[in-house]
C-alpha cells in the first residue's frame, strides 16, 4: 500500500511515520510513504501558492495551478492513485471507510493551508472528500495523518493477524 501527501510541510508528516507499528510496516514494506509539495510545480517565480480570495475577506487561498500540477504528476507516476481531500464540510470519514480504502495500490492525502483550496481542484481532482469533525484546523496535514493512520490499521500485515 502506497501513500503519498501532497503537502507545503512534510516534515510536519515524516516524524509520525518514524516511530512504532507505522515505522515497521515501512520496514516491512507493507506500506510506504512519499511526498509532493506543490511549491516544486509552481510557475510562479516566487513559489507561490496561494492568492487572495475572488470574493475579497480576509485570508489566502491556495490557487489551482501548483495543485493541479502537482496531481497531473501524481497520476502519470500513479494512474490507479485514489486522491482524498480532507474538509470539515466533507462527508464524516469511517471505520467503513477505512477498511474499504486499504484495499487500494494507492491512496494520495491533499493537505490544504490557509483558508483552504480552490474548489476547482477540488471538482477536478477528488475521488473522495472526507471530514474528521466538524472544526477546522490549522491545516490538513493532521487530519491525513489520522485518516491515514486509520486505513494502515487495515492494510493486510501491518498489525499483524491477531489484532484483525
Amino acid at each position: 500500500m502506497r501513500f503519498s501527501f501532497v503537502t507545503l510541510f512534510p516534515n510536519l508528516i515524516k516524524g509520525y511515520f518514524s516511530e512504532s507499528i507505522l515505522k515497521r510496516a515501512i520496514e516491512d514494506e507493507k506500506m510506504s510513504i512519499d511526498f509532493y509539495n506543490p511549491r516544486d510545480f509552481t510557475t510562479d517565480k516566487h513559489n507561490r501558492v496561494d492568492a487572495p480570495m475572488i470574493g475579497g475577506g480576509a485570508g489566502m487561498l491556495m490557487t489551482p495551478q501548483p495543485l493541479m500540477d502537482t496531481l497531473k504528476k501524481v497520476r502519470e507516476v500513479s494512474p490507479n492513485a485514489h486522491v482524498v481531500f480532507l474538509s470539515p464540510v466533507a462527508k464524516p470519514f469511517t471505520q467503513n471507510d477505512a477498511k474499504r480504502l486499504a484495499k487500494k495500490e494507492h491512496v494520495v492525502f491533499v493537505s490544504g493551508r490557509y483558508e483552504g483550496i480552490d474548489e476547482r481542484v477540488i471538482e477536478a481532482q477528488a475521488d473522495e472528500l472526507f471530514s474528521i469533525g466538524d472544526f477546522i484546523l490549522t491545516g490538513g496535514e493532521l487530519a491525513s495523518m489520522v485518516v491515514c493512520d486509520a486505513i494502515a490499521r487495515n492494510v493486510d500485515g501491518v498489525l499483524g493477524k491477531r489484532y484483525r
